[in-house]
């Protein structure tokens, strides 16, 4: 009896049944098992990786464009990541509130919706004309040290 190599044999898949309710209550979650198989797979680079993003905290605020603006450009100018600058600054501006050297209370306004109590007067914008000039100052001072 030969056999024809250019057909290939006719299979049938097999019928997967829904996990029985008890047994998918007994596993616990199945995403577990393959978030398992997952990180047997990866190398170490992106064991790494996913340890340092798990430490990472990430969460959006509605900033005016100058603040943007103003952090990029003092990111370019120490050569590091924005999010760092950003982060050194919101730190900076807590100590601030902390020491009572920052009072909001000034800026406060009564709110007319029913979620927030009231909202804060946008803060006085940076001239980023002046910016430029004090991070070039501040490159020269460090550039003749």
């Amino acid at each position: 009896m030969s056999v024809d190599k250019g057909k290939k044999p006719n299979r049938q898949n097999l019928p997967i049944e829904p996990i029985d309710p008890a047994v998918e209550n007994a596993l616990g979650d199945i995403d577990f098992y393959d978030k398992l198989k997952r990180a047997r797979k990866m190398t170490e680079a992106e064991k790494k990786k996913r340890k340092r993003d798990k430490l990472r905290v990430r969460d959006t605020y509605d900033l005016p464009e100058w603040i943007i603006t103003s952090v990029t450009m003092i990111a370019q100018s120490y050569n590091v990541p924005p999010s760092h600058i950003a982060a050194h600054l919101l730190a900076a501006g807590i100590r601030a509130f902390l020491n009572q050297q920052l009072n909001l209370y000034w800026s406060l306004k009564t709110s007319r919706t029913p979620r927030y109590e009231s909202f804060l007067n946008p803060p006085e914008e940076v001239n980023l004309e002046e910016l430029k000039r004090f991070l070039g100052e501040s490159k020269n001072e460090v550039d003749d040290n």
